[in-house]
């Protein structure tokens, strides 16, 4: 069997979950392929933003996953949901503007 007739085949019995896995595995390798071309120079936060999305994007993937294909154990996860990536967010997009007067006139 060539590997055109496998990969023919496979879409032919695949699940449409299969199937979204697939396609988000491949969107990960050309992400990871983007990021390996890159220009080395950038900033700090721009790279934070970008691991950020990064740790979102795999938990979406896991969340697709069955729960006998999952790659992540629960407690890491767990982790990343809970407090890694709530933390990461509320550092990227900390705004420093004071909010009332208030905290304007009192820092």
């Amino acid at each position: 069997m060539t590997s055109q007739q496998h990969t023919e085949s496979f879409f032919l019995t695949a699940s449409q979950s299969e199937i979204t896995v697939l396609i988000d595995e491949v969107n990960q390798l050309r992400q990871d392929v983007e990021f390996l071309v890159k220009p080395k120079k950038e900033l700090e936060i721009t790279k934070l933003e970008r691991i950020l999305q990064e740790l979102q994007s795999i938990i979406e993937r896991e969340n697709k996953r069955h729960i006998m294909d999952e790659h992540l154990s629960h407690s890491m996860r767990t982790l990343l949901e809970d407090e890694i990536i709530p933390m990461l967010e509320a550092e990227v997009n900390y705004d420093p503007t004071p909010q009332t007067s208030y905290d304007f006139f009192h820092q």
